[in-house]
């Protein structure tokens, strides 16, 4: 069911939050459990569902966070559980979704993130070295050359699926949201890092250069992300959303006067039908007792986008 999806995987991503030692056991606990396998099929299923496909981007970002070995086989294990595919149908089936944006993002920079060419370059080796020292670091160096093998792969994984349009989509739609300029132009560096191909096919699509750069537009909003308990690579919890100056209540003596207010009732519909033949009979019973403050919107202020208020998500606590 979708609700079982939903709460499972916002449940799972608070739990895996945190950078901390304790905080990757409990990311790599969820991995061996089967979790990232479980979130990516519940999103395959229910693509049209906007939570189901907000949370388990969210969970999957967190249980991919790290670059070590371990988290290098974790971003592996999602990668071969199909949820780059996800991710990017997620999107695609939710593109006016500024959340499902930003945690898609999130999860696809996460995901591609890879060792970055490491294990191609020559190790410095010390002038005496014995013989089992050798060993354990070609042991190493071919542990390495898999993992940048691996990472290429999810990131042409992640181009053949789409991943570059629907993030640079997302960052020109959304230009003003500090989330998902930040993770889109991160995710956008770690797919396309090292190839020019794909660089260029991003820049087709509409990226700016510093996009691919991994810098955002707005660095104050960066500065703002390191001085909070977020790190540059996970999200701790996914917060309540805050209530736009738009929508928030005002008390009668606060509104603004309406520039074009609605006809005043008129106490006497039947004089009024007299006086007008072609009015309606009980025009006094349509008059809206509160105002639209924008004429644009006077005849149908449910039609507004300023007065179309979204249900509130469940309140999640800070975990980590």
């Amino acid at each position: 069911a979708p609700a079982i999806q939903e709460a499972g995987s916002l449940s799972i991503g608070n739990i895996v939050a945190g950078i901390d030692e304790e905080g990757i056991a409990r990311k790599q606990t969820a991995a061996d459990a089967g979790a990232l396998q479980a979130i990516t099929t519940g999103m395959q299923l229910h693509v049209q569902e906007t939570a189901v496909q907000e949370y388990g981007c969210f969970a999957i970002g967190n249980i991919c966070f790290a670059a070590d070995e371990a988290g290098l086989k974790r971003k592996q294990m999602a990668a071969d559980a199909c949820a780059i595919s996800a991710i990017v149908t997620g999107m695609r089936a939710h593109s006016g979704e500024s959340a499902v944006q930003e945690y898609g993002c999130f999860a696809l920079g996460n995901i591609c993130r890879a060792v970055g060419g490491a294990a191609s370059r020559p190790a410095e080796q010390p002038a005496e070295a014995a013989e089992g020292e050798e060993a354990v670091d070609e042991e190493k160096r071919a542990a390495l050359l898999l993992a940048d093998e691996q990472g290429r792969e999810r990131k042409e994984s992640a181009v053949e699926a789409g991943a570059l349009g629907v993030i640079v989509n997302a960052m020109r739609f959304f230009a003003k949201e500090k989330g998902i300029q930040t993770w889109g132009s991160r995710a956008l560096s770690n797919i396309t890092f090292g190839v020019q191909k794909w660089r260029e096919m991003a820049r087709e699509a509409g990226a700016r250069p510093q996009w691919l750069t991994g810098i955002a537009d707005a660095m104050d909003h960066i500065t703002d992300h390191r001085a909070s308990p977020n790190s540059k690579t996970e999200r701790l919890a996914i917060q309540p959303p805050q209530a736009k100056a738009s929508q928030t209540v005002r008390s009668p003596a606060e509104r603004v006067p309406n520039p074009h207010p609605h006809p005043t009732p008129n106490p006497n519909p039947d004089a009024n039908h007299k006086a007008n033949p072609h009015a309606h009979p009980h025009a006094s019973l349509n008059a809206d007792p509160n105002p639209n403050p924008n004429p644009r919107c006077a005849r149908r202020p449910s039609a507004c986008r300023r007065y179309r208020q979204r249900p509130s998500r469940p309140t999640m606590v800070l975990v980590g």
